[in-house]
């Protein structure tokens, strides 16, 4: 890996502790974040740090990462590393990603993330010039696939917009079994192989709750087009809504693409050209349905509380100019979620090749070009 060095993390990325900030003495309203191992959490009006830093889990979500480009409050949960004269903090952030930090679970009283142990991880490390420009090419990926979030995030606000102006709420109500009817997920055996690793996307609600915005593109798992020649295991259309409602209840998405679904959630197929006015219909009624939620040990939406449940009579051809431009706006997300997949994907590709040393920064600019993002985007 021509001078390429090894060297262990303690060495050019020592770890330092984030500091407890209870919520009772956060601001809530001040310009920097606040960072736990579950990421950005609020805000307060001081930063504990000065500097960009990486954000990592130590507690809870171990090993997580959270890139801050500005000062920020990490909390007790973490450890923090800043940028240092031997290592880029950008290119830190992407060997941190290289490395086995999630599986560093200490199996002590209390588990967590064990600085010492985490510091004596071995990694290669290139001159400080070449560093740069890898974070550069990687970087650029990060900022497409970031942008295109916030343009998504913008659209999701103006669809909500729009519906609210409709004045919806003021609208005559019918139940929500009359357009869509609720349908159960469920579980192929485990035991069958011939069920599983197949094509068809299965959404589980660790799916649902970590897709970013707010359609699903992909799954931990799937299952194969046995599974889903039984009819609770069958995949439901793109444009289909799920709500999830046991555990974690009151997550709703889109599917962008057909999907099959676990027990854990209720799937509901819309009416052509009303999916949009669907899913932003039913997450009006979550509040409704997490407070009729029961449960001992996980909080459950029961199919007769779905039975139960009001929403806005938008779905005629009355509202024909509701739906299309909410309809608009969904298309030009779907596409916006559709190119972060091919991003991401080529970005997880590149990370490891780059990392090693086995393809070169000009390899990975034209990979990085066949999926739009030019050169000289990498080089501003």
């Amino acid at each position: 890996m021509r001078s390429w060095n090894s060297i262990t993390l303690g060495e050019v990325l020592p770890f330092k502790y984030g500091k407890n900030l209870p919520a009772s003495k956060r601001t809530h309203s001040g310009e920097y974040d606040v960072v736990s191992s579950a990421g950005i959490i609020d805000s307060h009006d001081t930063a504990f740090t000065t500097e960009p830093c990486i954000v990592i889990g130590r507690k809870g979500s171990i090993g997580s990462l959270t890139y801050c480009p500005d000062p920020v409050w990490p909390t007790d949960t973490t450890f923090y590393v800043t940028g240092t004269p031997y290592c880029d903090l950008r290119f830190g952030y992407y060997v941190l990603q290289t490395l086995p930090l999630n599986q560093m679970n200490n199996d002590s009283a209390v588990p967590g993330l064990n600085r010492n142990d985490a510091e004596s991880l071995a990694f290669s490390l290139p001159p400080v010039s070449e560093q740069k420009t890898i974070a550069k090419v990687l970087g650029s990926l990060d900022d497409k696939i970031a942008g295109n979030n916030k343009m998504i995030r913008i659209i999701l606000e103006l669809q909500k917009s729009i519906w609210i102006q409709n004045n919806v709420k003021n609208l005559s109500q019918i139940h929500l079994i009359n357009i869509a009817e609720p349908i159960l997920g469920g579980t192929p055996k485990r035991s069958d192989n011939s069920l599983w690793n197949g094509d068809i996307l299965w959404a589980s609600v660790a799916d649902m709750t970590s897709v970013s915005n707010s359609h699903l593109l992909t799954t931990a798992e799937q299952i194969t087009e046995k599974a889903a020649e039984t009819k609770r295991f069958a995949p439901l259309p793109a444009g289909s809504v799920l709500l999830s409602a046991r555990g974690t209840v009151g997550h709703v998405i889109s599917l962008a693409k057909p999907a099959a679904f676990n027990q854990s959630a209720y799937g509901f197929i819309a009416p052509k050209g009303y999916e949009t006015a669907l899913r932003l219909a039913i997450g009006d009624t979550v509040e409704e349905l997490k407070s009729k939620s029961y449960g001992s040990v996980f909080s459950t939406i029961t199919k007769q509380q779905i039975n139960e449940c009001l929403i806005p009579d938008v779905f005629n051809e009355s509202f024909a100019e509701l739906h299309a431009k909410l309809n608009s706006l969904e298309t030009r997300i779907v596409i916006a979620e559709q190119e972060n997949q091919t991003l991401a994907r080529t970005r997880d590709e590149l990370l490891p090749l780059l990392m090693s040393g086995k393809i070169t920064v000009r390899d990975a600019e034209e990979a990085s070009a066949e999926v739009g993002v030019d050169k000289h985007e990498v080089e501003e």
